[in-house]
């Protein structure tokens, strides 16, 4: 699962930033679904800088999966860290393979497909494509 963090900039006035940067900050925590995996969307609504603090007690063990929409990244040091985008493309992907071949019905159950996973990353896909389809046919250049 991964955490899908939006920064909400709003203006105010000097007073509300002050309170805003010794108080808590507001969070909308959503839960959503995408092609049946679930994932967090939370909203940081603020007129400054971030709440890493507060973002980091938010996600919890999810705290190395986080997709930041805009070019905002977590300070060093915080315990966040931004998904690796080859690594969600490639899932994203895997996951609307899995789904195409569900919804085939007996034809995906015979399908013949081949998958390129050249760093090994994708060892969970590998078998659950197999557990989906005829044959499945795997190169890699991970010797394990």
């Amino acid at each position: 699962m991964f955490v899908l963090v939006t920064i909400q900039r709003e203006e105010k006035g000097l007073l509300a930033r002050a309170a805003e940067f010794f108080g808590p900050g507001a969070l909308e925590v959503k839960r959503r679904s995408f092609l049946g995996n679930g994932y967090y969307h939370i909203t940081a609504h603020t007129g400054g800088r971030p709440h890493w603090e507060q973002l980091a007690r938010a996600v919890g063990r999810a705290a190395t999966r986080l997709v930041v929409a805009g070019e905002e990244e977590p300070p060093p040091g915080s315990g966040l860290r931004l998904y690796d985008p080859a690594v969600f493309a490639g899932r994203m992907t895997a996951v609307a393979g899995l789904q195409a071949l569900r919804s085939m019905g007996e034809e995906g159950r015979r399908a013949v497909i081949a998958m390129v996973d050249e760093e090994g990353l994708f060892t969970w896909c590998a078998g659950e494509l197999a557990r989906q389809c005829g044959l499945l046919r795997v190169y890699t250049r991970r010797p394990d």
